[in-house]
């Protein structure tokens, strides 16, 4: 399945999408349980995309080869709602 309007396998488990309204290439990762991790490559240019989705898949590869997860959470993804004010005028 395409998220996009063109796709481009570089690997078994990663593939470049173009999606559709956006001009940058976004590299599509299967991880080992199924789960798909997408991440933009901030890039135009089909040659610097592959060289970006690569990198990507062997830090999440070395990532699990030494038995962490392959992927980790930031703080704002979790904890800034939650704990910090959506704004500093609200601290006044």
């Amino acid at each position: 399945m395409s998220y996009g309007v063109n796709s481009i396998q570089i690997h078994k488990k990663l593939r470049l999408d173009k999606r559709a309204g956006s001009d940058n290439w976004y590299a599509r990762l299967t991880l080992p349980n199924g789960k798909r991790l997408v991440k933009t490559t901030k890039t135009e240019d089909i040659e610097a995309a592959k060289e970006v989705a690569l990198r990507l898949y062997y830090e999440v590869d070395a990532r699990i080869q030494n038995k962490l997860p392959a992927t980790t959470r930031k703080f704002g993804d979790d904890l800034r709602p939650k704990f910090l004010p959506r704004s500093v005028e609200s601290l006044v």
